[in-house]
């Protein structure tokens, strides 16, 4: 039901902001490179 689908979402996002604090500098560099110039070429 909705409420078990607002609890996993709840608990994915919690997750997933443990694993992004545990290495914060890894998303950031994917988003440079991604963002960056050369990766157009």
């Amino acid at each position: 039901g909705i409420a078990e689908l607002y609890s996993a979402s709840l608990g994915f996002s919690r997750i997933f902001a443990e694993y992004n604090s545990a290495i914060p500098d890894y998303p950031k560099r994917i988003g440079r490179e991604l963002n960056s110039p050369a990766s157009k070429v």
